[in-house]
C-alpha cells in the first residue's frame, strides 16, 4: 500500500478508506497493526469496520453532491 503516514491530516477520505480497509484485513488475518503510532487488534475489528461504513457514506454524499460520474461498461463477447 503506497499511503505516506507522515501527514494524516492531508489524507482524503478514499485514501483514509483504503488505509482502513487495509487495517481490518489485517486485522483479519490475526496480524496486530500499528498506524500512526497507535497498535491496533482484532478487539479493534468492530470500530474499524464503523469507520470504514462512516467514511463510505462521507464519500458516496461527496460524490452526490458534486454531481459525480458513474461509468457503466458493457462486455460483449465476440464471436
Amino acid at each position: 500500500m503506497s499511503i505516506a503516514l507522515d501527514n494524516v491530516q492531508d489524507f482524503t477520505d478514499a485514501e483514509l478508506l483504503k488505509l482502513t480497509r487495509y487495517a481490518l484485513a489485517s486485522l483479519m488475518l490475526g496480524k496486530s497493526v500499528t498506524i500512526a503510532g497507535r497498535a491496533l487488534t482484532r478487539e479493534d475489528a468492530p470500530s474499524l469496520r464503523e469507520t470504514i461504513e462512516w467514511l463510505e457514506q462521507r464519500i458516496e454524499a461527496d460524490s452526490a453532491d458534486t454531481g459525480g460520474t458513474i461509468a457503466l461498461v458493457q462486455f460483449v463477447r465476440e464471436r
